[in-house]
């Protein structure tokens, strides 16, 4: 499904500018690389590990991170690795997403309430549209927000400098910040 590769790729894009620091011009390369981790099933959790070992190394030989590809290696070695280690399990929870839910910021107030009915009607499509737009309507005037998006928007290829995509990498943003894993 197109929007959920999408989303996946924002989430990683996303990820590497506000975890890393790290922001370049996306090539249909890169691209290629990230929808091949999606194709995959990548969890991302694996690729975040990934990124931030492969941005630590460079950043400790003093090279920056130039291209996605820069990742690929890491990601296919641990990638591997989870799929060793989870070989003949049944229900494998992962510590690094037990530690996500236990680190959830607080949200505003005015928002926390609502998110509480997100978590009830965990099913409802409805219910989460709701919050989702009343979170976008919230931070819509967030500097730090709005600098993000703009930053992340002009790393895109002027075709994909598209309204959906500004909105997306929001919701991305603010969902990855305040990690409500909920509304994905």
């Amino acid at each position: 499904m197109k929007s959920e590769s999408y989303n996946y790729i924002f989430k990683i894009i996303s990820h590497l500018k506000i975890f890393h620091n790290v922001s370049f011009f996306i090539t249909p390369l890169d691209y290629d690389v990230l929808y091949s981790w999606y194709d995959k099933k990548i969890p991302l959790n694996i690729i975040f590990f990934s990124l931030k070992r492969v941005v630590k190394r460079r950043e400790s030989k003093g090279k920056d991170v130039i291209s996605i590809s820069n990742f690929s290696y890491e990601v296919r070695k641990n990638y591997k690795l989870y799929l060793e280690r989870k070989a003949g399990s049944h229900d494998v929870e992962d510590k690094h997403e037990e530690q996500i839910q236990q680190s959830r910021l607080p949200l505003p107030q005015e928002l926390d309430s609502l998110y509480l009915e997100v978590e009830q009607n965990c099913n409802s499509e409805e219910t989460k549209d709701k919050f989702k737009e009343k979170l976008l309507l919230y931070f819509k005037d967030d500097e730090e927000l709005n600098l993000q998006t703009e930053a992340f928007m002009n790393n895109l290829s002027p075709s994909l400098r598209l309204e959906k995509y500004r909105k997306e990498f929001k919701l991305n943003y603010l969902i990855n910040k305040f990690k409500l894993d909920l509304l994905n």
